[in-house]
């Protein structure tokens, strides 16, 4: 009885945007991009609350147990979805759990070697390695990870081989390749822009089908001579399943209105090397429904096998 109450006069005190990692990553600028403009509209507080832990789960297993009230909404990334693919334990359920509100955006991968090495694009890479086979390697940061997956989809699309070698983060693995330990990398767009225009880094290709606005100099793997390629990455809001469809379309309207017609929000998360791309709270759920199979199927033809968290 109380729920449509909620809905009408909603939201009528503090929200909490969940980052399921620790402060000071993109995710958590973005969501504190969004959390403050979300307070100009609501004119209620919006506070940002950082709960990480096993890459990501122990946050978003927190507001999966949340009141299913609107208050307590998660920002993630496509590691949602990558998550029951890594994890036989995971105490949610990837769709069941939650209620979709909105893709934020996406941003993009970029496939980045040691300047040093005789190869300038993705024809010649492939050539290189397999010349050099197994002898090449490339740096990740974490098992299933994003990058991780993108770079193991290329050995597949191209039948070559690099060995992987484990850091703990993106910068150790950039500062690995400028500094000659490593040959290749799949790395963020907006970890690596600086180095590549220095020329410390040099960019072979973007993992997306299409070319990145924010450096459309650079070519798609895909139209290198590996047609389908595609390895996106993006950031999306959730909220706990059961959230009324009132709260999801009030919040959905509310984040769309911020990054389609705030020039500011726009402009800042373009700098933080991202593009708006929303879509309707159903299209996301979509997406996710799709991917979390997309990426079933990658993890076992790779011959990654789940572990308990």
């Amino acid at each position: 009885m109380c729920l449509p109450a909620n809905a009408q006069d909603y939201p009528n005190r503090m929200l909490r945007i969940v980052v399921p990692f620790l402060a000071g990553g993109g995710l958590d600028a973005n969501a504190r991009l969004v959390g403050a403009k979300l307070q100009d509209v609501f004119k209620q507080p919006v506070i940002v609350e950082n709960r990480g832990g096993q890459a990501g789960n122990v946050g978003t297993n927190y507001v999966a147990k949340s009141p299913p009230d609107g208050y307590t909404i998660l920002i993630t990334t496509i590691g949602h979805v990558i998550a029951p693919s890594l994890w036989t334990n995971l105490r949610y359920d990837t769709i069941k759990d939650f209620e979709p509100i909105t893709m934020l955006g996406e941003s993009t991968v970029l496939l980045v070697v040691d300047p040093k090495l005789p190869v300038h694009s993705v024809q010649e890479l492939v050539a290189y390695a397999k010349v050099n086979d197994g002898k090449l390697n490339y740096g990740s940061s974490g098992i299933g990870n994003p990058l991780h997956l993108s770079m193991e989809l290329f050995m597949r699309s191209t039948d070559t081989r690099f060995v992987m070698v484990p850091f703990t983060n993106d910068a150790q693995i950039l500062a690995g390749i400028t500094g000659g330990q490593l040959h290749a990398a799949m790395a963020p767009f907006s970890a690596a822009r600086g180095h590549v225009a220095a020329g410390t880094l040099r960019a072979l290709g973007t993992t997306r089908l299409q070319r990145w606005p924010l450096s459309p100099d650079i070519p798609t793997i895909a139209e290198q001579g590996i047609p389908g390629y595609n390895s996106e990455s993006w950031q999306g809001f959730l909220a706990p399943a059961g959230t009324p469809k009132e709260i999801v379309e009030r919040l959905y309207a509310a984040i769309k209105q911020i990054m389609t017609s705030d020039d500011d929000a726009m402009a800042r998360y373009r700098a933080a090397g991202s593009i708006p791309l929303l879509n309707r709270p159903e299209e996301f759920a979509r997406r996710i429904e799709l991917e979390v199979a997309y990426f079933k199927d990658l993890a076992q033809k790779i011959g990654l096998k789940p572990k308990a968290e």
